[in-house]
């Protein structure tokens, strides 16, 4: 809760499986409780933390924003 706080998003980098990095963002559902997840993730030798962050993050971000309004 303190990262996507701070940073808008959750990350996980090697946590889960020590090759695989990603970003993720909740999406409220249209009934306004249901909280979904859009996620952007990879293998680390492809999909480095500085990309998720600077590139991807903000894009995911905006992108559960728009998605979050409709319904």
């Amino acid at each position: 809760m303190s990262e996507y706080k701070a940073k808008g998003f959750c990350s996980s980098y090697g946590d889960w499986r020590s090759d695989v990095n990603g970003i993720a963002v909740p999406v409220m559902g249209t009934d306004g409780k249901r909280v979904y997840g859009l996620n952007v993730g990879g293998p680390s030798f492809g999909v480095k933390k500085k990309q998720l962050e600077t590139v991807y993050a903000p894009r995911l971000i905006k992108a559960a924003e728009l998605i979050s309004l409709r319904g």
